[in-house]
């Protein structure tokens, strides 16, 4: 028996596009040397094993000065740009209601643990893991372990949904019941959660 749904956050509960993210600061050249700067090492925020001052020190040296400011306005509030995918509030909202227990393990620098209460919908969660935080990240087996751990959740009584196939795979080998998502919250409404036994 479900009891446990457990979201990745990008692309999952909110898109996650780092191009679109850029676009709102900088267009043309700009953005893509933006881009550039921003991105070169974003991996190792998810990681925690930059520090997010550090981070934002190196990628500004890689920028002419005249678009330190974009780097700052970027850094400051890039996750306020992005958009939630259709129809997921309802559905996080009626699993709430329908008396599972919803939680986050999403891949993200540690600071967006205190970033994601921007985001309304996370008063409907019991917990919340950001890689960043605990020096890990999807698809290694240990963050998935960890996150079931906290979330006091077992593995044939929880689903994992999230958009990158090596993630879902590595869910599935601890015995957690995965789902690849698409986009299409409507079919994972009816279509994809129901033949697991979840109905909302």
């Amino acid at each position: 028996m479900i009891k446990n749904l457990i979201f990745d956050f990008g692309n999952v509960i909110c898109r996650y596009v780092p191009r679109e993210l850029i676009a709102h600061y900088a267009t043309g050249e700009e953005a893509e040397i933006l881009f550039r700067a921003v991105y070169h090492d974003w991996e190792s925020l998810d990681r925690g094993t930059t520090e997010y001052p550090d981070y934002i020190r190196a990628a500004k040296a890689m920028l002419p000065a005249s678009l330190h400011a974009a780097a700052d306005a970027f850094f400051e509030g890039w996750y306020r740009q992005m958009p939630y995918i259709p129809g997921i509030e309802a559905l996080i909202r009626d699993a709430k209601a329908a008396g599972y227990r919803l939680f986050v393990l999403s891949n993200a620098p540690g600071c967006f643990a205190d970033m994601i209460g921007y985001f309304s919908v996370t008063q409907y969660f019991d917990g919340i893991l950001i890689s960043g935080t605990v020096l890990d990240e999807k698809p290694n087996l240990s963050i998935y372990r960890t996150a079931l751990a906290r979330f006091c959740a077992m593995p044939s009584e929880s689903v994992f949904l999230d958009d990158r196939p090596c993630n879902v795979d590595a869910a599935c080998a601890l015995g957690i019941h995965g789902i690849l998502f698409d986009g299409d919250t409507e079919k994972l409404r009816t279509l994809t959660l129901p033949r697991l036994g979840v109905t909302l």
